[in-house]
């Protein structure tokens, strides 16, 4: 949930994304008040440049995202337990599935196993590690 690694969640969704996003429980529940306040930020920011663009002539901006996306693209995450394969995709060709790994880093953080499996091949598995560190410790 570290705003540099879903930060631009609620711009994706701003921009027209739907889809589900995986996460896991933790990271679900700090994203909610992150993002949020991200937003908040960004809204202010952009309120602040706008009050000096009108007296100067400049052009006026626009948040990345807003309290409003934020709010909106929360109810496209799916929270996902640690251990548990969670199918992204299936069909007579083949499956996607993730499973998560508690990696310690801070609350929610993970690293993803992939698995992929293809009609009459082995599944293969890729491995993304994300920050890592700070193992048997909760907070």
């Amino acid at each position: 949930a570290h705003i540099d690694h879903s930060g631009q969640i609620p711009y994706l969704y701003k921009n027209g994304y739907r889809g589900p996003i995986y996460s896991t429980d933790a990271t679900m529940d700090l994203c909610g008040i992150m993002l949020r306040d991200s937003a908040h930020i960004q809204e202010q920011e952009a309120e602040w440049k706008n009050r000096k663009a009108q007296r100067s002539g400049a052009a006026m901006v626009e948040p990345d995202y807003t309290v409003e996306d934020a709010e909106r693209v929360m109810k496209q995450f799916v929270p996902c337990p640690y251990g548990g394969w969670q199918t992204l995709f299936e069909d007579e060709g083949g499956k996607i599935e993730v499973c998560f790994t508690d990696v310690g880093h801070l609350l929610g953080s993970s690293s993803i196993s992939v698995r992929v499996t293809e009609a009459g091949r082995a599944p293969e598995i890729i491995v993304f590690s994300g920050d890592i560190g700070n193992t048997h410790q909760p907070l």
